[in-house]
């Protein structure tokens, strides 16, 4: 029989950049969108009548959630506790709290011994039984480095060298694990952390070589029959000629403007032993929109111009995270008028920045058609043709009626 999975990651409330109070929920609006995100992923997939939640970690971005994010991720898990579905949690980087000993972000749910809630904060197997038949889940937390550095063998070593120490340390567990399957039951692996040529995100580039890499061959072990990631926040397919498939589900909502064109979602899996097959299912998400708008040293008046491209791209901004960059020569950068803008831009959900950006237009690239041989007058048009096109005509004219002028008063 299929087993129908949830596969979900990185859902990261707290992270409230880009909002601000509601003052009807007293709630930061980015939590709202993060909730109302998290909401429709689990109305889809409750429609398609899943037996299983694999959540491949970072349920908060801070390490130590308010009472708040605790009670928004609580709550949303509710619908599933109410129908029976088993709910397991893997602890992500964010999860773990940065002193050892202390409770991590999820262990709530392990020390109330919620039913069919399962919370692995340490590499482990479990059999879970769902009303579709029993899943195998190997368990393989985020890695945290210190633990490794606090032993005498790995003292005195480089990140690269302790890395790749890590890195055999996980291969030995997984295989370990591994050979104790049943294979007869269906099995998956779930973990948070970074392979090797897997596509990144800002967050992830800043922590490059920090992080530990997996080879592709260490996670997809011919004994699994799908690989559930976390921890890139691009949904991406990563074992497309092989089996099983090696998928990171991505994360739920944009946390910032290198992801704006990336779509948000979850993972639709039926687990079948050898013939897993799976789907992405997009989320709706909060638009994040750059406009870029270039002026010319002919802009009789830069803001007008600023406010004509506000006009022209109006569904774009609308309920949109926005950032306006706007590049002006600096003849004109005294000349934009900010309050108007922002008011042309009210019906943005939040303004992230009006950025204004020095252009010499008057550049030191010539004009190659310009030389000695040219007639004065043909100059000047090639000049304006290049740098005040919008008034070459009328500064044409006046220079053509100036010249007259200087040539009936000296006789020329």
């Amino acid at each position: 029989m299929t087993i129908r999975i949830m596969h979900i990651a990185d859902i990261h409330f707290g992270m409230e950049n880009y909002g601000r109070l509601d003052p009807k929920t007293g709630i930061n609006t980015r939590l709202l969108d993060f909730r109302k995100a998290f909401d429709y992923a689990i109305k889809k997939a409750l429609e398609r009548n899943i037996h299983l939640v694999v959540f491949a970690g970072d349920a908060f971005k801070s390490r130590d959630p308010n009472p708040t994010h605790q009670r928004e991720f609580a709550r949303a898990l509710k619908p599933f506790i109410k129908k029976n579905i088993p709910i397991f949690l893997l602890l992500g980087n964010h999860d773990l709290p940065n002193t050892p000993g202390r409770a991590n972000a999820l262990e709530i749910y392990k020390t109330l011994g919620i039913d069919n809630i399962i919370v692995a904060d340490k590499p482990s197997i479990s059999l879970i039984n769902t009303t579709a038949g029993d899943v195998q889940i190997v368990a393989m937390p985020y890695i945290r480095k210190s633990i490794f550095l606090s032993r005498d063998e790995y003292k005195g070593k480089t990140i690269e060298e302790v890395n790749h120490l890590i890195e055999q340390k996980v291969s030995e567990i997984i295989k370990n694990y591994a050979s104790q399957l049943n294979p007869a039951i269906p099995s998956i692996l779930v973990c948070h952390g970074s392979i090797r040529n897997a596509k990144l995100g800002m967050e992830q580039n800043i922590m490059l070589g920090y992080d530990p890499l997996y080879d592709l061959d260490t996670l997809a072990r011919a004994e699994f029959d799908y690989i559930a990631m976390g921890h890139l926040h691009r949904y991406q397919y990563l074992n497309p000629k092989g089996y099983p498939p090696v998928v990171y589900s991505g994360s739920i909502e944009r946390v910032d403007f290198s992801e704006k064109n990336e779509d948000k979602g979850f993972v639709l899996v039926e687990l079948k032993r050898k013939e897993t097959k799976f789907n992405f299912i997009k989320i709706p998400t909060r638009r994040l929109f750059t406009l870029e708008v270039e002026l010319n040293q002919d802009d009789e008046d830069p803001t007008e111009t600023i406010l004509k491209e506000i006009e022209a791209n109006r569904m774009q901004i609308q309920d949109a995270i926005i950032k306006l960059i706007y590049k002006i020569p600096q003849a004109l950068a005294n000349q934009v008028r900010e309050r108007p803008i922002r008011k042309a831009l009210a019906g943005a959900f939040y303004i992230a920045s009006i950025t204004k950006e020095i252009i010499d237009k008057l550049s030191r690239v010539r004009d190659k058609r310009l030389n000695e041989d040219v007639e004065p007058l043909k100059a000047l048009e090639l000049f304006l043709e290049n740098h005040y096109s919008k008034r070459q005509e009328l500064l044409l004219k006046y220079t053509s009626d100036l010249l007259k002028e200087i040539n009936q008063k000296h006789n020329i």
